[in-house]
């Protein structure tokens, strides 16, 4: 109908009816969630929620075993209290979708083998609902779902190339890393693995859409398996509302984009549905609460995996981007016609990204919740993305492809060493820990490699990154947008260092001395993640000279090869050499400390130490970690409030006055409805017939 009603120029008619299915879906999956959602979800979480962390009279007495109450914020293991919601939302979509699939086949609307691998997500959801209802263990159940996805990518990814074939090892292979972690999961947990598997078909069938009614569809399948994965979370229902809306506002934008050619108009409507499931500045706001609120083991496929979701439609609609954004003839005449003249589509994503990228790092850093900071990191890394891709030449889109890759290693090992750290010590809060590193050295490893490669620093891959980054912007000449990329980055890496330090240095909590190691299920994505990043690092022209493939049918040649080094129009960069240089500058110390020195040590007790004239006798007291980045907070807080939020806040504000005014057409009397039907009757009646 839609399309039917843009083709004949019906735009407002479409506009209308595409707002009320929003507003309508909101308000019913609003009743479904408080009907269905934990009684311990107040409904209302968005953002970190920071208790009272010391008592109001200061301890004066050394205590030994349990800390004070209420220092530590405790979080109660995954539950599957919430499993309700999602077991049924999988039994009706399976069931309704397999009734529509058969009648599609009976009519001979779906044949063939493409057709039926777009079917591979609901009949997972069939499978596996059956599964639940006989009680398959649930290791069982995610244990065919790693056979099933790994057997997924094994049949079709052969077939791919180029482009197609990057994301489809992300989408796909990524994914299967990632359930590993879920192996650790005991008990029944209804819903969970189907759902799961489910989502990664959807994934994979972007990959292989032919038609628009085949993205839109493996894109909405994508949306609300995602949903009910948010939903499981314990205090979740409030981000997973907000993640819906904006997915379905972003889905019906692409909805009306595909009716509109290769216009500059499809091009807007496509790209905002494309950013709002990236997450970008201004359409991020569902961002946080979704990646936090998940459950732990399960956000790492929302920031590693489906967020390049959309980049991914970005690279394969790039054509459309390159058109003039400003239509010709506006502001005729004028200063302004001047000034906006010549701008693309790409001009305003590369601003766009890099827009994202500070704003990402800046709301990491004053975050106390670890979750939430790392929502915040991924955020910024996409922006990098975004920033890349918008600069439309070889070095750029490779760049692009090169930290979606990566980010895909970093930020899912990350997620997971963190779903280690808050699985063993029950809290989410960053200065409630400390001192881990004796307790979980090999997660404290995978956290120290992820938050280098993250943070640009030497020796592994995100000094690439950052490197052919800022190449490719000096080549484009877009001066200023490296220099806030550069200062994105130096902000990254002090919230990076404080994630380091307040978590697994200082002193370690009274309550945290019988904590071990992550579980193993854990600790095998964190090997993997580390195995890549290490390996890319070392031999970065692995993956860049395949990546340099994918993108050649695009762009012209500007980049060479020396052996390991890449060579462009301003400099070089041998990753080999780099990593060689590096391991030299700090092994050599630390060898010659653990050798020579070692003798001349002496080690001491935790707090045999004496500062400001007074000897500490409690952790707390001796390991600064709240408020850490405090007098930064106080000079740059300006730019921390949430104008984006307080803007889609009075959004929904005008929109609950216009349903309240709409309502009082709900007299309560029959004759009433029964003149709004015939009236509403009359009025499609004459739509179909200026159609027709």
């Amino acid at each position: 109908m839609i399309t039917a009603l843009l083709a004949f120029g019906s735009y407002w008619w479409a506009s209308i009816i595409l707002l009320g299915s929003l507003i309508e879906a909101a308000y019913l999956f609003k009743w479904f969630l408080n009907a269905v959602k934990s009684p311990v979800d107040p409904g209302t979480v968005h953002d970190e929620v920071i208790p009272e962390d010391f008592p109001e009279e200061p301890v004066k007495e050394p205590m030994a075993g349990a800390s004070p109450a209420g220092i530590v914020a405790r979080i109660p293991r995954q539950s599957s209290g919430g499993w309700i919601a999602p077991f049924m939302a999988a039994a009706v979509l399976a069931a309704c979708g397999m009734l529509l699939a058969t009648v599609f086949i009976l009519r001979g609307r779906i044949s063939g083998y493409r057709d039926m691998v777009l079917l591979l997500p609901l009949a997972v959801l069939v499978l596996w609902t059956v599964f639940d209802v006989i009680r398959v263990p649930f290791k069982l159940q995610m244990g065919l779902a790693i056979v099933c996805s790994a057997g997924y990518g094994l049949v079709f990814l052969p077939g791919l190339d180029g482009i197609r074939l990057v994301f489809g090892l992300i989408f796909i292979a990524g994914s299967a890393v990632q359930m590993v972690p879920l192996l650790n999961r005991r008990g029944h947990h209804r819903g969970l693995a189907g759902m799961l598997l489910a989502l990664v078909f959807s994934l994979g069938n972007l990959l292989f859409a032919s038609s628009a009614l085949e993205f839109f569809f493996s894109w909405e399948l994508m949306t609300i398996t995602s949903f009910f994965l948010v939903v499981r979370g314990r205090q979740a229902s409030g981000a997973a509302l907000r993640y819906l809306v904006f997915s379905l506002g972003g889905a019906f934008s692409i909805l009306a984009g595909l009716s509109f050619g290769s216009s500059p108009l499809a091009a807007l409507l496509l790209g905002i549905g494309f950013l709002v499931k990236m997450g970008t500045l201004g359409l991020h706001i569902w961002l946080p609460g979704a990646y936090a609120e998940t459950d732990d083991d399960v956000s790492t496929f929302f920031s590693s995996v489906t967020s390049k979701a959309g980049l991914f439609m970005l690279f394969l609609l790039a054509g459309l981007f390159v058109q003039e954004a400003i239509p010709a003839g506006f502001a005729a005449g004028t200063r302004l016609e001047s000034l906006l003249s010549g701008i693309t589509f790409t001009d305003l994503l590369g601003w766009l990204g890099v827009a994202t990228a500070f704003a990402g790092a800046f709301l990491a850093l004053f975050k106390e919740d670890i979750k939430y900071t790392l929502a915040y990191s991924s955020m910024g890394q996409v922006g990098y993305m975004l920033l890349s891709f918008a600069l439309m030449s070889q070095l750029g889109w490779m760049n692009s492809l090169y930290l979606a890759v990566t980010h895909l290693m970093f930020k899912g090992m990350l997620f997971v060493a963190i779903s280690g750290v808050v699985y063993r010590t029950k809290t989410r809060l960053m200065y409630q820990m400390g001192g881990l590193i004796t307790r979980m050295p090999i997660t404290f490893f995978t956290v120290l490699i992820g938050i280098i490669a993250v943070s640009g620093v030497p020796p592994l891959t995100g000094f690439g990154a950052k490197w052919m980054l800022y190449t490719a912007l000096i080549e484009k000449g877009w001066y200023l947008q490296a220099a806030l990329a550069m200062f994105a980055s130096g902000i990254a890496f002090l919230y990076l260092f404080r994630l380091i330090h307040v978590i697994f240095l200082g002193q370690l909590k009274d309550e945290h001395r019988t904590v071990t190691e992550a579980p193993i299920w854990m600790l095998i994505p964190q090997v993997v993640g580390i195995a890549g990043i290490m390996l890319y690092s070392m031999y970065p022209s692995l993956l860049l000279k395949r990546l340099e493939t994918a993108v050649a049918p695009f762009f012209e040649t500007t980049i060479s090869w020396d052996g390991y080094t890449v060579l462009s129009t301003l400099g070089y960069w041998n990753g080999t050499a780099v990593m060689y240089v590096t391991m030299g500058v700090f092994l050599v110390p630390l060898l010659w400390l653990l050798i020579v020195q070692r003798k001349n040590t002496q080690k001491v007790g935790q707090f045999n130490i004496v500062y400001a004239a007074e000897r500490p006798y409690r952790p707390e007291t001796t390991h600064f970690g709240y408020n850490f980045f405090a007098p930064y907070e106080k000079a740059l807080g300006f730019l921390h409030k949430p104008l984006a939020t307080r803007f889609w806040y009075r959004v929904v504000s005008v929109a609950e006055v216009a349903g309240s005014m709409v309502r009082k057409l709900y007299t309560g009397n029959i004759q009433t409805y029964a003149l709004w039907i015939v009236i509403y009757t009359g009025i499609l009646l004459s739509i179909l017939q200026r159609g027709m």
